[in-house]
């Protein structure tokens, strides 16, 4: 696939501490203030990779291009990923050829991005450029599950007062990036490795080498398999992250601690579930993230007109449900003795009519129009700087990948749409896999500034 025209990155001189971004990068040679490459290091390898970022306003979407100087565009199609980001840092994978093994003529390497300081704090330190690392290859010992794949910086010289060393999402005045602070990989270890049921893996840039370790559950119950729709850092010197279940739960676990513990806590059931509609994937209808020492939690559900199904897949809509809540987190106080879940405003509903009031045409091919109401709408993903907006991806047919898909910023508070952006769906799975949210724009933001 080829990179699209890269937008805009701020309307008019605007700045934004965060942005939609493409969760699968592009193949192509592209080069900016943003740009990091490294050299490419094991047996098989040869030549250096590239990344670059190109960052927009949400609603529009960002993306990210990878080019390998010593590989055909072909041998990088299986598509570059960002597995995770936590302030300046992104965690990045691709797949390149290892011909010398004929069982796994592809592995899938690691690599971190990290976009680079300046002395904006006053602090005295020397700025750097951005910069990507290849990490040593986790081989099949240190397999572990993708989606699980959580960030946690740490810093040896500064502790904030809530007793967290990081900042994940939201623009924290006191986020910070020194040359003391290093970078922890954790993620689930994969069910095809492990031993016993909750093993984790573990990357510590300062040690350059994976590790095991082995959690416990709190309490008596018994805790079986959790699958990991996100993962979230929340910080703490003991290393809080989240792994969430938007089926179901949040597993928080302190990663970093001696002997890490699982914590679950269960999802609230914001809307009831419709008669005769199933939910499908949770990740089309649902988003929880972090913000201001809060986990906040939506869903949405939208309203099928009775009998509109039709062999194709299309259907007819009549409007949607969104609800939210939210809980207080302290990266200091697990196990959580209870889950204290706050609702906000109550079940938020919407016409059709009012929604396509709040929309332009929506232009196909050949200038043709769609009615909103046979647009298909998920991937809700909640706004890291405003606790009442929240992101949709709309498509044709939830399916497709040809046609112009579009972003909608929706408020939920007062019931208006803010904006929509079109978006290309090649890169999109169903309504459930397309861009994540994340803030590194806020700096990146500062090295287009000084280009």
């Amino acid at each position: 696939m080829d990179a699209p025209l890269p937008p805009p990155a701020y309307a008019d001189g605007e700045q934004t501490d965060f942005v939609l971004i493409e969760k699968f990068g592009y193949v192509a040679d592209r080069e900016d203030a943003t740009t990091a490459t490294c050299l490419l290091q094991g047996p098989d390898l040869k030549g250096s990779i590239k990344v670059t970022f190109c960052a927009a306003c949400p609603p529009r979407v960002s993306y990210f291009c990878v080019h390998a100087t010593e590989y055909d565009r072909a041998d990088l199609d299986l598509g570059p990923a960002i597995l995770a980001t936590e302030g300046p840092l992104v965690l990045l994978s691709a797949m390149l050829p290892s011909p010398s093994d004929m069982f796994h003529p592809v592995t899938k390497q690691y690599f971190v991005y990290h976009a680079g300081t300046d002395d904006t704090d006053g602090e005295g330190k020397k700025a750097s450029r951005p910069s990507l690392k290849h990490l040593p290859n986790p081989g099949r010992y240190h397999e572990f599950e993708e989606a699980s794949a959580t960030l946690l910086r740490t810093c040896s010289k500064h502790h904030s007062s809530s007793g967290s060393t990081l900042h994940p999402h939201g623009a924290n005045q006191n986020d910070h990036d020194c040359e003391a602070c290093e970078f922890v990989i954790v993620a689930k270890r994969s069910a095809r490795v492990r031993r016993t049921q909750h093993e984790l893996c573990l990357y510590h840039s300062e040690k350059q080498a994976w590790s095991i370790k082995t959690a416990k559950v709190s309490g008596d119950a018994p805790y079986n398999h959790h699958w990991t729709d996100k993962a979230i850092a929340i910080g703490g010197d003991d290393g809080v992250v989240a792994w969430v279940n938007l089926g179901r739960d949040i597993l928080f676990c302190d990663v970093l601690a001696e002997t890490p513990t699982l914590c679950p806590v269960e999802l609230p059931p914001l809307i009831p579930a419709s008669k005769g509609v199933g939910t499908g994937d949770p990740r089309c209808s649902r988003d929880v993230t972090i913000a201001d020492g809060f986990i906040r939690y939506t869903q949405l559900q939208i309203r099928i007109v009775p009998g509109s199904f039709m062999d194709d897949g299309a259907v007819t809509f009549d409007g949607w449900k969104a609800a939210k809540c939210s809980m207080a987190i302290d990266a200091r106080s697990l196990p959580l003795a209870e889950a204290s879940w706050q609702q906000h405003t109550g079940l938020l509903e919407l016409d059709s009519s009012q929604i396509s009031m709040l929309l332009p045409s929506l232009v196909v091919d050949e200038g043709s129009t769609i009615a909103f109401e046979r647009l298909h709408v998920g991937l809700p993903t909640l706004s890291l700087l405003d606790d009442d907006i929240v992101y949709f991806l709309a498509k044709i047919d939830y399916r497709d990948v040809e046609h112009t898909a579009y972003v909608l910023a929706l408020d939920l508070r007062n019931k208006t749409m803010k904006s929509v952006a079109e978006f290309g769906a090649k890169n999109t799975i169903g309504l459930g896999q397309a861009f994540i949210a994340s803030t590194i724009s806020k700096y990146i933001s500062k090295l287009l500034q000084g280009n």
